[in-house]
């Protein structure tokens, strides 16, 4: 099976607890994550690319990864950034609405350097997902590992 290298946000949802809407619980999530822990569950040597924080929630997304088979050895540690969270909010109907907050969060601060240290001849599929176009510099640094991977 092909060697996949998924890159993007790994970031917390925060999701609702009972009905008041108050009270959240954190679940790792962040679409490039879940497509590398899905590629793991597979039997596909997956990789995860990224920028992590320091923070509980950053040491609960890697040792997560880790957990679900990925390779975490190309995350980026961003020590002063926080995680990335997402507030999710329910309808009547269960409906979800999402909320993020990724301001300078670790997630965004991942860049062209970060990917220099990546054996790229061991890489077959590189993934990443749009939400790494909303701002100038992830954008480069998106644009540079697609460049490297092919």
């Amino acid at each position: 099976m092909s060697t996949l290298l998924s890159f993007g946000e790994v970031l917390i949802d925060l999701l609702p607890v009972g009905h008041s809407g108050l009270v959240h619980e954190p679940i790792p999530g962040g679409a490039p994550a879940n497509v590398a822990v899905g590629y793991a569950k597979l039997g596909g040597k997956s990789l995860f690319a990224g920028g992590i924080s320091a923070d509980d929630y950053g040491q609960l997304l890697t040792n997560t990864l880790a957990e679900q088979g990925v390779d975490v050895s190309c995350l980026a540690l961003i020590p002063d950034a926080a995680t990335a969270t997402v507030l999710v909010s329910l309808d009547g109907q269960g409906e979800r609405s999402f909320s993020f907050n990724r301001q300078n969060t670790a997630d965004m601060l991942y860049r062209e350097a970060d990917f220099d240290a990546i054996d790229w001849s061991k890489i077959d599929i590189f993934h990443l997902c749009s939400n790494t176009f909303t701002e100038k510099a992830i954008f480069n640094a998106s644009l540079y590992g697609a460049k490297k991977s092919s």
